[in-house]
């Protein structure tokens, strides 16, 4: 109930001017079970990330309606959390891994179809590679007009500064719970700080990458490539508009 798909899949029912809480029945499932229980008919639809949607597509169990960029583009997803006291006992490990998960992360950038490929091993996914792959070489059924989906790369490990803790994603989280009644937090700004610790992770890949000289961004919405101000030079950064404000800005040219 608290994972950044939950929030998406509330935002565009609510867009959609659904009420998540008295409208639909939310359940929780591990995403590897999702397409079994599709199949089953013991849930209607499902919000998970790659691969489970495409294997439900491409074997037929179900019907992609949009993907989660469509609702916000370029958002975040999963986290490496560790607590402070481990830090405080562990700075050189914690160091060393969040530069490896960095590393690991643009050499699956650069070599997206081999590490796609890696994730079909028995021990990972345990999903067929050309499932796997799907989304990002070829055009999968669905889509709201019924048209495939364009082959596209929905998905940055790396680039657009992926792995940076931007307290303003932070920030957005907490004001979802708030909103839909999980948390009665106040402090939001104060809050982000000490879990999105932008500090540790300067110190550890200032010598690795750019990084942004601020830690949150802009509340204004790009539909294109921006930049911001960064060290030693300015960092690019990918869309980043929410569902709401895509809709907005197409009535707005028709």
């Amino acid at each position: 109930p608290f994972s950044c798909h939950a929030y998406q899949l509330r935002h565009w029912l609510s867009v959609a001017g659904l009420d998540p809480d008295h409208d639909v029945k939310l359940v929780v499932l591990p995403p590897s079970q999702m397409v079994d229980h599709l199949r089953m008919g013991h849930i209607d639809g499902f919000c998970v990330g790659e691969p489970w949607n495409s294997l439900a597509a491409l074997t037929g169990a179900g019907h992609c309606i949009l993907s989660g960029y469509q609702i916000w583009e370029n958002a975040p997803e999963k986290v490496l959390a560790v607590s402070r006291d481990w830090v405080a006992r562990n700075p050189g490990p914690h160091r060393a891994m969040l530069r490896a998960l960095y590393k690991a992360a643009r050499h699956a950038d650069e070599h997206l179809l081999e590490s796609l490929s890696l994730l079909a091993h028995p021990a990972w996914l345990d999903v067929p590679a050309e499932i796997i792959r799907a989304p990002f070489s070829q055009r999968l059924p669905g889509g709201l007009t019924g048209q495939p989906f364009p082959a596209h790369h929905f998905h940055v490990f790396a680039g657009f500064h992926a792995n940076f803790p931007w307290r303003s994603d932070a920030r957005f989280l907490l004001e979802e719970m708030q909103r839909w009644r999980q948390c009665s937090l106040e402090e939001t700004q104060t809050f982000a700080a000490q879990c999105y610790r932008t500090d540790l992770f300067r110190d550890a890949l200032a010598d690795l990458t750019s990084l942004p000289l601020m830690d949150s961004k802009p509340d204004e919405r790009h539909a294109g490539h921006w930049q911001l101000p960064g060290e030693p030079k300015p960092v690019e950064l990918g869309p980043d508009r929410l569902l709401k404000v895509i809709e907005a800005e197409e009535e707005g040219q028709s």
